[in-house]
């Protein structure tokens, strides 16, 4: 009896997703079905309608076999926004981001006492980059 346990509740899965999958209108409010939007499997077939299985390939090698790695910061000599100097004189650390020097904390809160300080009262952004 145990052994028909899973396959009933794989049945019952099989038709949640059935029913899901067929409502009228998606749950963003869209009346696009998800079966009606582009694969990129469209196009592509198996054997006994089996969607292909993918698996780990190597790392994306460059030309000579070294990986390549990519920085998350911009290269270049960092840019200064018009409000660097103030950020200075008020005792900022300044660290690079998005290829422009910003503030990250100042010189008399801890990180943890400035991010609160942020929550509790209020802070600006410098966007003038």
């Amino acid at each position: 009896m145990s052994a028909l346990r899973p396959l009933r509740r794989g049945v019952n899965l099989l038709g949640a997703r059935y029913v899901s999958q067929s409502a009228r209108v998606a749950t963003n409010g869209s009346n696009i079905l998800q079966r009606q939007l582009p694969s990129p499997l469209q196009g592509r077939s198996s054997a006994a309608g089996i969607a292909p299985r993918f698996t780990a390939g190597p790392s994306v090698n460059s030309q000579n076999g070294a990986t390549r790695r990519y920085a998350s910061t911009a290269s270049g000599p960092v840019k200064k926004t018009q409000l660097y100097d103030l950020h200075i004189a008020r005792g900022a650390k300044m660290v690079p981001f998005a290829g422009y020097s910003m503030p990250l904390q100042y010189s008399d809160l801890s990180h943890v006492e400035s991010h609160h300080w942020t929550r509790q009262k209020a802070s600006l952004f410098d966007v003038s980059h």
